[in-house]
């Protein structure tokens, strides 16, 4: 029997539901969710690894969060130690 959480797939860890699904069906969410697994970055680094500007990931990674797909970590102030 497939695991409903991990649709069989062993470590992918993500829940299935429709919102998830959706948000998912741009190429370009895609990219941003791999770059994400393996580090956390901020918009304008995405914007940089993706080479756009980082003005365009708003929407992107805003439908990331609000299906659950992506975490906000808070905000990083350039010159910021904290």
């Amino acid at each position: 029997m497939e695991n409903e959480s991990t649709g069989g797939m062993g470590d992918v860890l993500f829940k299935r539901n429709r919102d998830q699904w959706k948000a998912l069906v741009h190429s370009f969410r895609i990219a941003i969710v791999r770059l994400l697994r393996t580090n956390p970055m901020t918009n304008e680094e995405l914007a940089h690894e993706l080479g756009v500007p980082s003005g365009k990931l708003y929407v992107h990674t805003k439908k990331l969060l609000d299906a659950g797909l992506i975490i906000s970590a808070g905000s990083r102030q350039k010159g910021s130690d904290h």
